[in-house]
């Protein structure tokens, strides 16, 4: 009987019946082999998404963990990016994802693989993804917006922009600043001469704000870099970063084979944490990265000859991962891995089950345990569960 309570005195982690009892922390205490919590709280930050939702089935403190404790969720979020997951939006659809969980395995390329499928609501068109946390633009109503962590089956409607006339076009962006640690989404009004007047919301709030003009974007979405949202004008001349904290645009130069190009051939990404290019052409692409930031003469063309089954085919790079090799999004529904030194590429054989793969594109994704609760919810913005909703 001593020894049982000098056990449960003990500040460890048991690994079987971990909801006796409950540390300062947060993690369980119980009967069997104890670890320390520190050592527990690192090893399941480091867990894949998957592994990580069956953890906190285990018990109601592991649940807390995972879901509640803030210095948890802050360290498995920093690890995202080593854990190397993709999203998969099938056939453009605006509602069906699947979540791909990358290995660094020489085998990796030989398996198959059955990633996570999980929807978003309907009707919904996917603007882009910030730490997890996904902007849905509804796709008859253009001003309404949502934000949705996946993962956790969240969504928030923003409250709808006052505006005095109905506008042309209308295009968003979506931003997060590391040095604050807000949200922010971007709302363009297009105006004559390729130009727009934006607006400003900060999730949490309940008001949008007119920050000014910019040019108007060519594409329907932004990059997140270094603290700022990145588009292409629409008339192809330069990359125009938006400052989250200071809320002011600073243009990028193109580089000077890419200006006033036929921006329908072109798409702006990040590779390697370096603002890049992609042009496609029937038998290339051509990959161009900013190596110092914010410097035009540091970019550097990659050209990537397509085999013949991706001639014609439209290929996006999505990241750097196994022996430096870049993974790659193909239109045509492969998802490919090149090699560079050798000139080469072997396509992932990658399950849908009950879908016909026709096309995709696909993203890195941070997936997050953060719930909108504690970053919308101050604004008076109601949070819903969609994943209890049929």
């Amino acid at each position: 009987m001593e020894r049982r309570r000098r056990r449960r005195r003990t500040g460890g982690l048991a690994t079987s019946n971990c909801n006796e009892e409950q540390t300062t922390s947060g993690v369980g205490v119980g009967v069997g082999v104890h670890l320390p919590s520190p050592i527990i709280v690192d090893i399941l930050s480091r867990l894949p998404t998957r592994s990580l939702l069956k953890c906190k089935c285990i018990c109601k403190n592991w649940q807390y963990l995972i879901m509640h404790d803030l210095y948890f969720r802050k360290i498995r979020l920093a690890r995202a990016d080593i854990l190397d997951d993709i999203v998969i939006p099938v056939n453009g659809s605006r509602r069906l994802f699947y979540l791909l969980e990358l290995g660094e395995d020489s085998n990796y390329v030989h398996r198959t693989h059955w990633p996570m499928r999980f929807k978003i609501q309907s009707n919904k068109k996917l603007i882009g993804s910030c730490n997890g946390l996904f902007c849905l633009l509804n796709y008859y109503n253009r001003d309404t917006v949502y934000i949705s962590n996946p993962i956790l089956g969240e969504s928030v409607a923003l409250p709808k922009p006052k505006t005095d006339a109905k506008p042309f076009r209308v295009t968003y962006c979506f931003g997060f600043s590391p040095t604050t640690e807000e949200y922010k989404v971007l709302r363009f009004r297009l105006l004559p001469a390729d130009y727009s007047t934006v607006d400003v919301h900060t999730l949490g709030t309940d008001t949008w704000r007119n920050v000014g003009d910019a040019p108007y974007p060519a594409h329907d979405y932004g990059v997140n870099l270094n603290g700022a949202v990145h588009w292409i004008d629409k008339r192809g001349t330069s990359i125009y970063p938006f400052d989250i904290d200071e809320e002011q645009v600073h243009p990028i130069p193109l580089p000077l084979e890419l200006r006033n190009t036929y921006l329908d051939e072109v798409d702006l990404g990040v590779l390697g944490n370096c603002l890049s290019i992609y042009q496609n052409s029937i038998n290339y692409l051509d990959m161009w990265s900013m190596k110092d930031y914010g410097v035009a003469e540091s970019w550097t063309k990659l050209r990537i000859l397509k085999t013949s089954i991706l001639h014609e085919a439209r290929l996006f790079p999505v990241t750097f991962w196994r022996d430096g090799e870049i993974l790659i999004s193909c239109m045509n529904g492969l998802l490919v891995s090149y090699n560079h030194e050798k000139g080469n590429f072997t396509a992932l054989k990658v399950y849908y089950p009950k879908e016909k793969v026709y096309a995709f594109h696909a993203f890195s994704y941070r997936s997050s345990f953060f719930s909108l609760k504690d970053v919308a919810s101050k604004g008076g913005l109601r949070v819903v569960n969609v994943k209890s909703k049929k």
